[in-house]
Parts: structure tokens; C-alpha cells; sequence
């Protein structure tokens, strides 16, 4: 009965470190003695151990933007990435603001584009 107990604690010490519980203070709110900043979010896409769905919310939480094709047409399918996040246009550039960018490293597929040696 002690294991579920400790591990149910020390998620609650992980859930504070993961990007989500501290949203609130990551840019405009800092915390003490820590300057305001814009960050940049590098996502790869199908993380297997950080949701996308996390991620974009994050990127909603914070007003982000994104390039205006974050993932190629098919390769995150059922889903329209990042959904009701702002696209950034050439009039936006040079950009010095809060984005998330989208990595996608493939597989290349007949079907599918993706990365391989020719690309």
C-alpha cells in the first residue's frame, strides 16, 4: 500500500517541473529576480513521451505563434496541428516573439513525405 501512495507524491513533485505547471510564470509573469523573456518551443512530432496535445496547448496557453505549414499535409493524420495557434506571415518576419516549431524526422514514406537522405 506504501508504493501507489509514493509514487502518487512523487508524480505531484514531477507535475511542478513539467512545462504546463509553470506556464503562468514562464514569460510575462516571471518569478522573483527572473527578467521577462519569449521563448521558442522545439516539438517533435509523435513524441512518444510528450504529448503533441500538450504541447499545443502550451503554445495556445502562451499566444504563441507558428510558421504558417507546421506539419506537412498527412503526417499527423485525424488532427490539424496546432489548432488555433496564430500563423506567422512574411509581414511577421524578422520575428522576435514566442513560437513553437514542429520537428519531423521522418520516416519518409511512399505515401508520405518525410526525411531521408534527399531531403
Amino acid at each position: 500500500m506504501s508504493h501507489p501512495l509514493l509514487l502518487q507524491l512523487m508524480q505531484m513533485l514531477w507535475d511542478r517541473s513539467e512545462p504546463s505547471g509553470y506556464t503562468h510564470v514562464m514569460t510575462d509573469n516571471p518569478p522573483p529576480n527572473t527578467p521577462a523573456h519569449n521563448i521558442t518551443l522545439q516539438v517533435a512530432l509523435g513524441d512518444h513521451q510528450v504529448s503533441n496535445f500538450t504541447s499545443d496547448n502550451m503554445a495556445r496557453s502562451l499566444d504563441m505563434k507558428t510558421n504558417q505549414v507546421p506539419v506537412d499535409p498527412g503526417r499527423w493524420p485525424d488532427h490539424d496541428g496546432l489548432w488555433n495557434v496564430p500563423r506567422l506571415t512574411s509581414a511577421d518576419f524578422p520575428y522576435h516573439g514566442k513560437q513553437i516549431i514542429y520537428f519531423d524526422g521522418g520516416p519518409a514514406q511512399p505515401e508520405q513525405p518525410g526525411s531521408d537522405h534527399r531531403h
